[in-house]
Parts: structure tokens; C-alpha cells; sequence
């Protein structure tokens, strides 16, 4: 699990951080839901992040046997 994340870690980090960036830039639109949805959508790219790097690997690590990792 380690190797997995130390491998993956990097990738999925840049990929969060321009989807983040581009759906945070449409809160410089004039238009207030549009606004109201890119920043949702932003802060739901950092939970799912988070997540992704915490909870399922732990998650994964106490249901899997390590035989089977």
C-alpha cells in the first residue's frame, strides 16, 4: 500500500490542484451561481482528495488480509 500511494501520490496531487484551480476561476464570473457551483465543486475536489489519500487506504489496510496486499 505504501509503494501504491508513494507512486500515485504525485500524480493525483497535480491533478486535484488544476481541477481545483479550474473550477475555483469560475468564481470570478459575474454570475452568482456560477460562482456559488465552481466553489463547490473546488472544495468538493479537496475533500475527495483528502480522502483518497487518508481514509480509503486506511480503510483498504484494515479490511484487505496482508496476504492478499
Amino acid at each position: 500500500m505504501r509503494h501504491v500511494i508513494g507512486h500515485l501520490f504525485r500524480p493525483m496531487l497535480y491533478t486535484s490542484l488544476t481541477t481545483i484551480a479550474g473550477f475555483a476561476s469560475l468564481a470570478m464570473t459575474p454570475i452568482p451561481p456560477v460562482q456559488v457551483f465552481g466553489l463547490h465543486v473546488a472544495f468538493g475536489v479537496v475533500v475527495a482528495w483528502l480522502l483518497s489519500m487518508t481514509l480509503i487506504p486506511a480503510y483498504i489496510m484494515l479490511a484487505v488480509p496482508e496476504k492478499r496486499l
